[in-house]
């Protein structure tokens, strides 16, 4: 199954909950994994964060 099948079939589901706080729930792990995004930088974007940060 392809991330794209999988999404589909997860919208289709959740299209058919009716249950305010199951849904809520469903909200709130969705944002966590957005909170969670871990950005890869290469040794020159982190040489210029930190010294973004010295300056700060």
């Amino acid at each position: 199954m392809t991330t794209v099948e999988l999404k589909n079939i997860l919208i289709h589901k959740i299209a058919g909950i009716n249950d305010k706080s199951f849904l809520s729930a469903i909200k709130t792990i969705i944002e966590t994994k957005e909170e969670t995004t871990i950005y890869k930088t290469t040794s020159e974007q982190q040489k210029r964060i930190e010294e973004g940060q010295e300056q700060g």
